[in-house]
């Protein structure tokens, strides 16, 4: 038990650590990305999200540029559209 217990901080530690490389503009705010990222973040969250979900045993979607720009795109269009509904 010990063992899982220092293996799971471990993994903790080094999902922070992935993470902390993401900038604050980068990140979502209420849910939604703020704007569109430039290709160079881009490929570093595509970079962030494959070491993540490799760590945590999941099979993310959006793994490269051109699949988080287009999820980019339709989430601030969603985000958009509800701003026009209100």
């Amino acid at each position: 038990m010990r063992d899982r217990l220092a293996m799971a901080k471990d993994k903790a530690d080094r999902r922070r650590e992935a993470e902390r490389r993401l900038t604050k503009p980068m990140l979502y705010v209420k849910g939604w990305p703020t704007r569109m990222l430039s290709d160079g973040e881009a490929d570093l969250l595509a970079e962030v999200r494959s070491e993540v979900s490799t760590m945590v045993g999941i099979r993310a979607r959006c793994l490269d540029r051109s699949s988080i720009h287009a999820r980019y795109a339709e989430l601030l269009d969603m985000r958009d559209s509800r701003g026009r509904a209100a």
